[in-house]
């Protein structure tokens, strides 16, 4: 299967670069290409040292500036989606940086694909960073269609002072079309985790599996 994988990193997330390659690149189908999209300074620190051996190519959307803003990652996730979308690529896998994989994370895409072959996005539920909250339902481990990519932009939203995020607006809205036409899974499908800014590694158990669509 033919994919890329992309990432947008801002400098609060620096910390997850050892564990999310080798994560990534320990995956039994590795992808084409890896996109990172970040300021020049991140990326040169974000790839330092890593050894892979996929090609890693720096993509910085114009008004990314690095950090955790929603101008910055609304622009940089604007920026990917419109160079998936003249690609030749017609899957991409869009993983927060933080998310570590599981190895057989694509065969088990492929397992769905198969069974639902006009399937148009799998976005699976992972662990939060927040205490307070168990899920997190942004597109932090996704396998995107270009057809669906070629739908609607990335945007962002300021209502009574309040940035509204860029991920969250484009998931609201894509999940409009969604019914047995122009399907959209949304749910627990793949066991991934997520790495803290402490160091913890955080996972759902098996409760909480259990609970989850």
């Amino acid at each position: 299967m033919r994919y890329v994988c992309v990432t947008l990193v801002g400098g609060h997330k620096l910390y997850s670069k050892e564990l999310f390659f080798k994560y990534l690149l320990a995956l039994n189908n590795l992808p084409n290409e890896i996109w990172v999209a970040s300021t020049e300074r991140i990326f040169k620190e974000f790839t330092e040292k890593i050894d892979s051996p996929v090609p890693i190519l720096h993509i910085q959307g114009s008004s990314d500036t690095g950090d955790d803003r929603i101008h910055s990652t609304t622009s940089a996730r604007e920026t990917l989606r419109q160079r998936i979308v003249e690609s030749n690529y017609d899957w991409s896998l869009w993983l927060d940086n933080d998310i570590l994989v599981p190895p057989d994370l694509v065969e088990k895409f492929q397992t769905i694909l198969r069974r639902q072959p006009d399937l148009l996005m799998i976005n699976a539920f992972h662990p939060a960073r927040q205490d307070d909250t168990k899920v997190r339902h942004g597109l932090g481990s996704s396998f995107i269609s270009k057809e669906l990519l070629q739908a609607y932009p990335f945007t962002m939203a300021t209502i009574r002072e309040k940035d509204l995020g860029d991920d969250y607006i484009w998931k609201m809205v894509i999940s409009q079309f969604s019914n047995r036409d122009l399907p959209i899974y949304s749910g627990y499908y793949f066991n991934v985790k997520h790495l803290t800014s402490d160091g913890r590694i955080k996972e759902f158990d098996e409760d909480i599996k259990r609970q989850l669509p």
